[in-house]
């Protein structure tokens, strides 16, 4: 029988996250001036930096480099709540044991003190915070990466994906993929990645049994063994990804002079889906023999005979869609440049769910399709 789970507390690890956030947001040390004396202040302060190692369901261990202080002080952080101490330890010490239960989130702040000799007044202090979970790391995918190929790849025939540790709990032995055609209601056991020889564990993968065009719906969940038992973390959210094109591909004909020159812009097959809607009304480019005049985009039509200013398709219930080699029109303006246009060449398109910056060139004949960040 095929594993199978069900998109069931696949936002848990937002839950999580908030914790940590939540536990993080009223104590974060903002000054990190090492060694600095504040103006009006005695004591000098230094940044703390802390390790968390999770080797346990039970118990975590937390690190520092070693200070010249008198003393430590602990303290437990809770959500909304003022800091708890919870321990003084002597200053030579550079780690701290905290008894744990399995899978909750943890704060603590450590605070290093030396004080003047032979008193309490204090002359120097050292503060660090540690978070982390009691439980197998969740992993989360690692979106930021879709702009390098090593991580993050697609066509018609594969789709490469890149994972990351997104909470710091115990490392894992390995990770579960699972996947579904998109609209479909459960997910099947598809794929279980594990450590190589060299024990380490690769968190890019790919999925070689795609078809053409298809949208898939991606989760991972982390596991660790422990004796012949296996510990799984929280599943990480659905990612979504079609077998098509990375980005976008447009030919491009039509005159491009003219009162209200009008543009025809051609996809290929291995596209996939592409949206328009007012975001994309920043297009526009340079006449050829006047620099000081613009086109700016008018109307969209994605049938060539009706035509849909900015304002219309921002009020649409369904944006203007494109799919494979279909074909949609631009209508422009000429006007006067300014400089509100003179730096936005670019229209947003949201491309296989992600966002695209579309260029053209209508002289050269060329459409460009990039990620922001690599446009901006």
């Amino acid at each position: 029988m095929k594993n199978k789970i069900k998109q069931m507390g696949m936002y848990t690890v937002v839950a999580v996250l908030a914790v940590i956030i939540a536990l993080s947001s009223g104590f974060l040390v903002k000054n990190a001036d090492a060694q600095k004396k504040a103006k009006g202040a005695e004591a000098a302060y230094e940044m703390l930096e802390v390790k968390e190692n999770v080797k346990s369901f039970k118990k975590t261990t937390i690190s520092w480099k070693k200070k010249k202080v008198d003393e430590y002080v602990i303290y437990k952080i809770k959500a909304g709540k003022k800091p708890k101490k919870v321990a003084k330890i002597p200053g030579k010490r550079t780690s701290y044991t905290v008894k744990t239960s399995k899978d909750k989130n943890y704060g603590f702040k450590i605070e290093g003190r030396k004080y003047k000799k032979g008193t309490k007044k204090l002359i120097y202090h050292c503060v660090g915070e540690a978070y982390f979970y009691s439980g197998v790391t969740t992993l989360e995918w690692n979106r930021s990466m879709v702009s390098e190929p090593k991580y993050f790849e697609k066509s018609t025939e594969m789709i490469r994906m890149s994972l990351m540790d997104y909470n710091t709990g115990m490392k894992p032995d390995g990770y579960v993929i699972y996947r579904k055609v998109s609209g479909e209601e459960t997910f099947e056991k598809y794929k279980t990645i594990k450590k190589n020889k060299k024990g380490k564990l690769k968190y890019t993968w790919e999925d070689n049994n795609v078809q053409a065009h298809q949208t898939y719906v991606y989760m991972a969940q982390s596991y660790k063994k422990i004796g012949k038992k296996y510990y799984y973390g929280v599943c990480c959210d659905g990612y979504t990804c079609s077998a098509v094109r990375k980005s976008a591909k447009f030919s491009i004909t039509g005159e491009a002079e003219g009162k209200e020159p009008i543009l025809k812009l051609k996809g290929v097959k291995d596209n996939g889906k592409t949206i328009l809607d007012g975001a994309f009304f920043n297009i526009g480019y340079f006449s050829k023999n006047n620099k000081k005049e613009r086109y700016v985009l008018k109307e969209i039509s994605i049938d060539g005979t009706n035509w849909f200013t900015a304002e219309e398709v921002g009020d649409l219930e369904k944006k203007l869609i494109i799919e494979g080699n279909e074909s949609f029109w631009l209508k422009f303006n000429k006007e006067k440049n300014s400089p509100e246009y003179s730096k936005y060449e670019g229209g947003t398109i949201e491309y296989d769910g992600d966002p695209f910056v579309l260029t053209i060139d209508p002289y050269m004949g060329t459409v460009k399709t990039v990620l922001p960040d690599m446009y901006w």
